[in-house]
């Protein structure tokens, strides 16, 4: 073969190499989300810019967006409210984009989203919107069997609401006024979505004072909660849920869902959270009670506070007598304001 002729050939080969890029318009859209799943958040937001085919893909991926989410998010406290926060939130994409913001607006602090803070108001609601995409907390475990039991005792109420803020030395103003915004828009919400609802305040230090005794909820109660005074002092847990059971005991219209919201740093002794413990399970034997415990503080003891709530989960029991107690999940541990770990 001619030396001219080798040379054409071998330039006809390498041009042909070029031939054998694929396009990735060429690409079934199964495909191109496996490409895409690999890719950040970041680079995600510049695939939707390349073409019509793109975006589409990156918008309609929910589950894409899920992954990133639970990537990003997903080990810490509010895990559990994900789901219906992505409902609330209109997509998981969105969800994002509302959790990165909140992220960097408030950092170097982690605090709920928007969609977050709703999605733990119909928790304590005990809304069952929830149920439908799954969450893994359970809403409102006493109130089918507490409803079954109203029309006999002439109730009034189907939900009771005491929170119970620590106005301890080793929470900070900041943090004691994150206590006061949350517990004026929950009793907002709850006027508006709840009106059958009955709220009590608690606040503590080395022992309780009830602020607020339980009671309809009326108008005044946000201007009363914006007047109260942190205590300071030292802490016990253990006092303010015992006396949040003794208010439900004592309260003549009780009978619907019972719920309790610790708001602390959970920085208190291991006796006193052991007795803490106690008090909340026999809360929950005893009245139904379920009790979610909020993390607010620079240095919250997230363990601590989840054995509290962790204690009133009952579990499905059958008597001697042949009665079969229910499973009640109970509460759980959520992040209101805290410290970014590594801050500490």
């Amino acid at each position: 073969m001619a030396p001219a002729t080798r040379m054409a050939i071998e330039r006809k080969q390498e041009s042909d190499k070029g031939n054998d890029v694929i396009e990735m318009d060429m690409l079934p859209n199964e495909i191109v989300n496996m490409c895409l799943a690999e890719l950040s958040a970041r680079d995600l937001l510049h695939m939707e810019m390349i073409n019509h085919r793109l975006r589409d893909l990156v918008l309609q991926n929910n589950n894409l967006w899920k992954d990133k989410v639970k990537l990003r998010w997903g080990m810490q406290a509010n895990n559990s409210l994900l789901e219906a926060s992505s409902v609330l939130a209109g997509g998981w994409k969105n969800l994002y984009a509302q959790k990165h913001v909140s992220e960097k607006r408030n950092k170097p602090w982690v605090v709920p989203s928007d969609p977050e803070i709703e999605a733990i108001l119909e928790l304590v609601r005990g809304d069952s919107s929830l149920d439908r995409v799954g969450s893994p907390i359970s809403l409102s475990p006493t109130s089918s069997v507490m409803s079954e039991m109203a029309p006999a005792r002439g109730l009034k109420r189907g939900l009771t609401v005491l929170l119970l803020l620590d106005g301890s030395s080793s929470v900070t103003r900041e943090d004691f006024d994150a206590m006061k915004s949350f517990t004026r828009k929950l009793i907002d919400n709850l006027r508006e979505r709840r009106p059958d609802s009955a709220v009590g305040l608690i606040q503590f230090n080395q022992s309780p004072r009830t602020i607020i005794p339980i009671c309809d909820i009326s108008e005044d109660i946000p201007e009363r909660v914006d007047k109260m005074q942190q205590l300071m002092g030292s802490t016990d847990i253990a006092a303010p849920i015992k006396t949040a059971h003794e208010l439900l005991t004592e309260d003549g219209n009780f009978g619907g869902d019972a719920v309790v919201l610790l708001l602390s740093d959970g920085q208190t002794s291991t006796s006193e959270l052991e007795a803490s413990q106690r008090e909340a399970r026999s809360a929950a034997e005893l009245m139904g009670v379920r009790l979610f415990a909020f993390g607010v503080g620079r240095d919250v003891d997230e363990m601590g506070l989840n054995r509290i709530a962790a204690s009133t989960h009952i579990e499905c029991e059958q008597l001697l007598d042949g009665t079969i107690i229910p499973e009640r999940p109970g509460g759980a541990y959520l992040t209101l304001r805290r410290m970014e770990r590594s801050m500490l």
